[in-house]
C-alpha cells in the first residue's frame, strides 16, 4: 500500500501505562497530583484559551470574558499575539475539519490512503488548536483565574425549559422520534480494526447542533455485540493526537465500541468555552440540557444498532459519561423494548449528581454550588433537579448484566455514593470491580488491567 497505510496507532497507550511502569502511575500520588495540576494549571490556562477563541486582537474583550484584571503593556502586547494565534488555529481546524467531513461523507468513496491523510490533517490541525491552550501559562502567574465562567441559570428559566418535567419526573426524557436518516462516513484502516464516523441531527429541547460518535469495529465484526460509549467532561479524544483510550482493549475482545461525543466536547465545543465547561459553568440547567439530548441519543442509536448489526447492546461510560448512561438505564424502562440496553457498564461514578457538584473535590473547588446557591437554588428547588439527573428507580436491564469499576479512593465522584448504587441495583459482586484508585487512575488501571471489560464482554457474547 501507500506510504500511509493504517491510520497512525493512538500515542499515550503504550509502555509507560501498560507495562510494568504503569503500576507507578496507578496509585494515589497521580490523583493527588493531577487534581493539583487542573486547580493550578490546566483549568486556568483553559479558561484563558477559550476566552481568547472569541477576543480575536480584542484584549478587552479577552479580559472581560477571562474575568482578568488589570494588565501591563507587555501582557496586553502578548495577549493579543496570543487570541491571534488562537483564533488562527481555531479556524485551521474548522477548514482541516470541513475538508475531512467532504471527502469521509462524500457520495464518491475517496482511495484509502486519501481517507487516512485526511484524518491524519483533521486531527494535526485540531491538536494544533488545542496546543494553543499551554502558550497562555505566563498570563497565570502571580494571579488568580478561575477554572469556570459562570452563568448559572435563575430557577425560572430552567423552569421555561423543563417545566412539565419537573412538574411530573415520570414524564422526563421520554423515548425521542428517530431521525430521517444518520449519516455513516466511510470506513478507514486501522491497526486495531475498521473505523468510521456517524452524524445525525442532535435531539434535544435546548441543544440542537449535531451528534457525533466514532465507531470502531474489530477485525472480525460480522457477529460483534456494540458499546456505546459515553464521555467523561473535559475529554478531547476527537481532537487531540495523545490520550489514554480505556477502551482499546475491546477491540481485542471482539467488541464493537461506538463512542458518543458528549454537547460541548470535540466536535461539539463551543466557542469561548474549553471542552465540558457549561456542564459545570450553567449548572444545574447543564446537566438537565445534556442529559435530555444525550439519553435520547443513546436511545436511537441502540435501535439503530439493533437493526444495523443485529446483535446485543450495551450502554457505558466513564465518570460524567457514567452518569448518563446509568441515568438512561434507569430512564429506558419508559422506552421502546427496541430501545432498551441489553447490559451497562459504569466506571467511576456516584449515584447523587448534586454531591457531585457541591461535595465532589472538583465541583466543590471550582465553587460550583456557591454559584448555584446565589443564583436563588434552594435545597427544594435542587430536589426537583435532582429527580430529574439522578437514577431514582431501578435499571431496565437484570442487574446481572451491569458491569461496575469503581475506585475506593475517587472523590471527585464520591465513591460511597458509586458503592451505594452497585447495592441498591444488586450488582453481582463477579460484576463489581473495586481497587484503591481515585478518579484519575481508574482509567489507567482499564487499560493496564481489563478484567472489568473482559467481564462485560463475556456477558454480550451470551446474550
Amino acid at each position: 500500500m501507500a506510504e500511509i497505510a493504517y491510520l497512525p496507532r493512538v500515542k499515550g497507550r503504550h509502555w509507560l501505562l501498560e507495562g510494568p511502569t504503569g503500576r507507578l502511575f496507578a496509585q494515589p500520588w497521580f490523583d493527588r497530583w493531577m487534581y493539583r495540576m487542573l486547580g493550578s494549571y490546566l483549568f486556568p490556562i483553559s479558561r484563558l484559551w477559550a476566552a481568547a477563541t472569541v477576543s480575536e486582537n480584542d484584549v478587552a474583550r479577552f479580559k472581560a470574558e477571562a474575568q482578568l484584571g488589570r494588565l501591563d503593556r507587555a501582557e496586553e502586547s502578548f495577549t493579543m499575539a496570543l487570541t491571534r494565534d488562537t483564533c488562527a488555529a481555531l479556524r485551521g481546524k474548522y477548514q482541516a475539519a470541513n475538508a475531512w467531513e467532504a471527502v469521509f461523507f462524500g457520495d464518491t468513496a475517496a482511495s484509502h490512503e486519501a481517507l487516512v491523510q485526511y484524518e491524519v490533517e483533521r486531527r494535526r490541525a485540531a491538536a494544533a488548536f488545542l496546543g494553543e491552550r499551554t502558550k497562555f501559562a505566563p498570563l497565570i502567574k502571580g494571579r488568580r483565574v478561575d477554572a469556570l465562567r459562570f452563568d448559572t441559570p435563575h430557577p425560572d428559566e430552567v423552569e421555561d425549559d423543563y417545566g412539565n418535567w419537573l412538574e411530573d419526573p415520570d414524564t422526563a426524557y421520554p423515548a425521542p422520534e428517530l431521525p430521517s436518516e444518520i449519516e455513516v462516513s466511510h470506513k478507514v484502516e486501522s491497526l486495531a480494526g475498521s473505523v468510521s464516523w456517524l452524524r445525525f441531527p442532535a435531539p434535544g429541547r435546548v441543544l440542537r447542533d449535531t451528534a457525533w460518535a466514532k465507531i470502531l469495529e474489530p477485525r472480525e465484526a460480522a457477529n460483534a455485540p456494540t458499546l456505546l460509549y459515553c464521555q467523561g467532561l473535559g475529554e478531547e479524544t476527537e481532537l487531540c493526537d495523545r490520550f489514554l483510550d480505556e477502551t482499546a482493549p475491546l477491540a481485542e475482545m471482539g467488541i464493537r465500541v461506538i463512542r458518543l461525543e458528549a454537547p460541548w466536547h470535540n466536535r461539539r465545543l463551543e466557542p469561548g468555552r474549553w471542552s465540558g465547561e457549561p456542564f459545570l459553568g450553567r449548572a444545574p440547567g447543564a446537566q438537565l440540557n445534556l442529559f435530555d439530548t444525550h439519553l435520547r441519543e443513546l436511545a436511537i442509536l441502540i435501535r439503530w444498532c439493533r437493526e444495523r448489526y443485529g446483535t446485543s447492546v450495551a450502554i457505558g461510560g466513564l465518570s460524567m459519561g457514567g452518569l448518563t448512561a446509568q441515568l438512561a438505564a434507569y430512564r429506558a424502562n419508559f422506552w421502546p423494548q427496541d430501545m432498551r440496553p441489553d447490559a451497562l457498564f459504569l466506571a467511576a461514578v456516584s449515584e447523587d449528581m448534586w454531591e457531585i457538584c457541591f461535595d465532589g473535590s472538583i465541583g466543590k473547588n471550582a465553587g460550583v454550588g456557591e454559584s448555584v446557591r446565589k443564583a436563588g437554588w434552594d435545597d427544594t428547588r435542587l430536589q426537583r433537579v435532582r429527580l430529574l439527573t439522578n437514577p431514582t428507580g431501578q435499571p431496565a436491564m437484570d442487574p446481572s448484566r451491569i458491569v461496575m469499576k469503581l475506585g475506593r479512593f475517587d472523590d471527585v465522584m464520591p465513591y460511597a455514593r458509586g458503592r451505594r448504587l452497585a447495592e441498591r441495583w444488586g450488582v453481582p459482586s463477579e460484576n463489581l470491580f473495586e481497587r484503591s484508585h481515585g478518579h484519575f487512575t481508574v482509567p489507567i488501571s482499564m487499560v493496564r488491567n481489563a478484567r472489568a471489560f473482559a467481564r462485560l464482554a463475556e456477558i454480550l457474547r451470551r446474550l
